[in-house]
């Protein structure tokens, strides 16, 4: 599943992809966007985006998941956690793919551990730093071992 920032909830408070619900809607910029009109701007008073829960977890799934990020490489982090943090917490903030507007694509790979059997596991955008930070084209893959 892809969030692209355009599409957001009647409230405001939520993006929307296809039937998938991710938090953070009124981060929604036209400021800077990675494709199309829209991105995530992330700052000290609005510091996480892209909240979606992802259901129903077996251990030896495997998570791809990235996004676009244009700002600080030191603040910007794709997060995927679960409740409590100590079970499982995998971030990242390197960049694998840069392009010449600035935009740089994280990306977050991991194995779901025996621990989060029939667990939820939240991923997130997180500005952990001072200064504006942009989020685009959320990609969330999820391959179940059989």
């Amino acid at each position: 599943m892809t969030c692209d920032a355009e599409e957001r909830s009647a409230d405001g408070n939520f993006f929307k992809a296809g039937d998938h619900l991710f938090a953070g809607g009124s981060a929604q910029t036209t400021e800077r966007s990675h494709s199309l009109k829209h991105a995530v701007k992330l700052d000290p008073a609005r510091p996480f985006a892209f909240d979606f829960t992802i259901r129903d977890l077996m251990p030896g799934d495997r998570l791809k998941i990235s996004v676009w990020r244009y700002g600080s490489d030191l603040d910007g982090v794709l997060v995927a956690a679960a409740d409590p943090v100590e079970t499982f917490y995998h971030h990242a903030n390197d960049f694998d793919d840069a392009e010449i507007s600035g935009w740089k694509r994280l990306n977050l790979y991991a194995t779901v551990p025996e621990i989060l059997r029939q667990k939820e596991l939240k991923v997130y955008v997180w500005n952990s730093g001072r200064s504006a930070v942009y989020f685009d084209d959320l990609r969330i893959q999820v391959t179940r071992q059989d």
